[in-house]
């Protein structure tokens, strides 16, 4: 029996992307983390990809193998605009929230078929979600992004 490919590929695949495009080729984002860690340190903006849930399908008469919907969440994370900070404001982190939307955007069109770690990415069709948060003590807006990965264990 073929075992399903774990979400894990996708979710590291995709931070992988994320940190080239916004760390290195441009520098919108402090970090980018596979996981939800316990803290930023402090960083902003962070960006995360987690698993959002799957969705296995086994597929062809008699076969032991899987087609999977993978689920995953991308999490941006900018920092609040702190009481009487002048050099970082509301409409900054407005600012921020869409270029690193519009990369996330990119990196996606540029991917959507990964051999390694996914047949086929995209988005779902439901908005991404703002809210603002308070984590490890710090106030963040967030801003999350459902994608919707197809993998096969059968390749």
């Amino acid at each position: 029996m073929a075992s399903p490919k774990s979400r894990s590929a996708v979710r590291t695949g995709l931070a992988s992307l994320l940190t080239t495009e916004l760390t290195v080729t441009n520098t919108y984002a402090a970090a980018v983390y596979d996981h939800l860690p316990l803290s930023f340190d402090y960083q902003s903006p962070v960006v995360t990809v987690f698993s959002g849930g799957s969705n296995p399908d086994q597929f062809g008469v008699g076969t032991q193998q899987y087609r999977t919907r993978v689920r995953v969440e991308v999490g941006i994370w900018v920092a609040d605009q702190e009481k009487d900070d002048a050099t970082w404001t509301r409409a900054d982190v407005e600012d921020r929230l869409d270029v690193i939307f519009q990369s996330v955007m990119k990196v996606i069109a540029e991917n959507r078929a990964n051999g390694s770690s996914w047949e086929y990415i995209e988005f779902p069709g439901e908005f991404s979600e703002i809210t603002r948060v308070v984590y490890s003590g710090k106030p963040y807006w967030l801003e999350t992004i459902m994608l919707e990965a197809r993998v096969h264990d059968g390749t």
